[in-house]
């Protein structure tokens, strides 16, 4: 069965109509029924893959909750990207009687269940995979294919379908959330997850650092139900579970030279501030134990802080900003603020433990939760390592009208697109051009990481890196699904290619924000649509 009628199809370049919320919310419906019907028809296993971030992992446990409540049986995998390296033995995995079984027996015996990609490797899944087992939940830009029942014959949820910006208004756990409260209504318990992987895929670009668009009917569902509470705060990591030196040490968003990773330069500044560490009988004091004035001198003294280091007040204001709470967690845990919930997923992801990080998003909170703690510590010291370096070697260069950061073998590639977003929020690199950083593959010697950055202000102005890169690939005859937002993007390639590959990139780019071209408009919608 086809996916269901959708709005009639944009050319590149058309711009973004007004966004249906209600269109979108009735086609996950739609989309729905015929999921749960070609399951229940075929009794197919549903094989669940998701990418590795925050998002993706609190898109892939949204789904396999709801899933598990239906009694549907699956199987998750977390992944890096959707490649042959990534997906390819799951493809072709499966076994009769100690028999291999070809890919299409195979396929007869699952569904394939892509959430937070898959729209941008539209191409890929439909030669890789049979179209009609196949549901993509995503909320990246459509890949515009050229054979366009690609688009009919897959189930495909994104709202970029109905005119809603997945970069800023919902996020790819945001739109499993909305696919499982279709399921079920008592899914609506999940919202917690979505907001987490709206925080973690940095959605919170409203008012105080708020979520907003379609973020705030899942903010909504989560607070009717009594699961979430949203306040105006300082923002540091560990705000009710870390003593106060170690909060603002592991604080990263922003990067604070000085004081991001040192344990013992952050006592030393709070000491000197006059603030007391600790409770009477020595028990030490949280972020959240702070008076409103001890919030306001620690704030301005960041401020002041952080413009003799060269960042600029804006970006340290935002240490004050909403903060969306648990409210059923324990406080001793790292979870509490759904922020650092975010953070803990992405540190497993990116060192590769999304097992761990799905785990603990279902709700594990005894061993597996420890080892989470583990790799979460060692994922800020790693950032702190990396930053440090980046900041003091000369790291980044100017080439092709791009920054360009070589992250080489020094910086893990799992974590290349974290670095580079740090140093763009951090505005430790200039905002009037993209960052793009690149680092070797660690499990693939011939293989380079690229990622993408660049403010909002650009995409503005007409830049598109998820276009970009998709457009520079079929330029330089690159056979890999890249793709993303337009603010964000990522591809891997061979590394002998990646010089043709910037110079590509770099025209791309200047030709997106030629003067004139949409300046002061709208994103452009880049997608096909069904």
């Amino acid at each position: 069965m086809a996916c269901p009628p959708s709005p009639p199809r944009k050319s590149r370049g058309s711009h973004v109509s007004a966004p249906d919320y209600n269109g979108f919310l009735e086609h996950i419906g739609k989309v729905k029924d015929q999921f749960l019907k070609k399951l229940e028809h075929e009794k197919a296993t549903v094989f669940l893959v998701t990418h590795h971030d925050a998002d993706g992992i609190s898109a892939g446990a949204i789904l396999s909750m709801a899933l598990r409540r239906q009694s549907i049986p699956f199987q998750a995998r977390v992944v890096k990207q959707i490649s042959a390296k990534y997906i390819g033995d799951i493809a072709a995995a499966g076994s009769r009687e100690g028999k291999a079984l070809s890919a299409e027996e195979t396929a007869d015996q699952k569904f394939f269940v892509f959430t937070d990609f898959g729209s941008g490797q539209l191409e890929f899944l439909s030669r890789n995979l049979r179209r009609d087992r196949v549901l993509i939940i995503d909320h990246h830009e459509i890949e515009d294919v050229k054979e366009k029942a690609i688009l009919s014959e897959m189930l495909h949820v994104n709202p970029w379908l109905f005119g809603i910006n997945g970069s800023s208004e919902i996020s790819g756990a945001g739109v499993a959330y909305l696919f499982a409260r279709a399921m079920d209504p008592e899914n609506q318990a999940l919202a917690s997850l979505a907001i987490a992987g709206a925080l973690g895929d940095m959605q919170d670009k409203g008012d105080k650092t708020s979520l907003a668009g379609m973020n705030r009917i899942i903010v909504d569902d989560a607070k009717n139900l009594g699961l979430v509470s949203e306040a105006v705060d300082i923002r540091l990591f560990g705000r009710y579970s870390r003593p106060i030196h170690l909060a603002l040490s592991f604080t990263t968003d922003p990067f604070i030279p000085g004081l991001s990773g040192d344990e013992a330069a952050c006592a030393t500044f709070v000491q000197r501030l006059k603030i007391p560490m600790t409770h009477t009988g020595e028990k030490p004091r949280t972020v959240s134990d702070l008076t409103k004035e001890e919030k306001s001198q620690l704030v301005s003294a960041l401020i002041e802080w952080s413009l003799k280091h060269g960042m600029t007040a804006n970006v340290i204001k935002n240490l004050l900003g909403t903060i969306y709470t648990l409210e059923n967690e324990d406080p001793s845990t790292n979870l509490k603020d759904l922020r650092e919930f975010a953070s803990v997923l992405n540190s497993c992801g990116r060192l590769g433990f999304g097992g761990i990080g799905l785990a603990i998003a279902m709700g594990d909170r005894k061993e597996i939760f420890v080892e989470g703690q583990h790799v979460i510590s060692e994922y800020r010291k790693r950032i702190a390592n990396y930053m440090d370096w980046v900041l003091t070697t000369g790291a980044i260069k100017k080439r092709d009208g791009l920054q360009v950061l070589d992250g080489g073998t020094y910086i893990d590639d799992a974590m290349i697109g974290t670095i580079v977003s740090m140093l763009l929020t951090s505005r430790h690199v200039s905002t009037d051009t993209p960052v793009i950083g690149w680092a070797y593959i660690k499990d693939d010697p011939e293989g380079v990481k690229i990622s993408a950055r660049a403010v909002q202000d650009l995409v503005f102005k007409g830049l598109n890196l998820g276009v970009a890169i998709r457009d520079v690939l079929k330029e330089t005859d690159i056979d890999s699904p890249g793709g993303g937002h337009a603010p964000a993007a990522g591809v891997e390639i061979p590394k002998g290619k990646l010089d043709k590959f910037l110079k590509a990139l770099g025209r791309k780019v200047a030709g997106q924000l030629q003067p004139g071209d949409a300046a002061g408009q709208q994103p452009k919608r880049t997608q096909s649509w069904i």
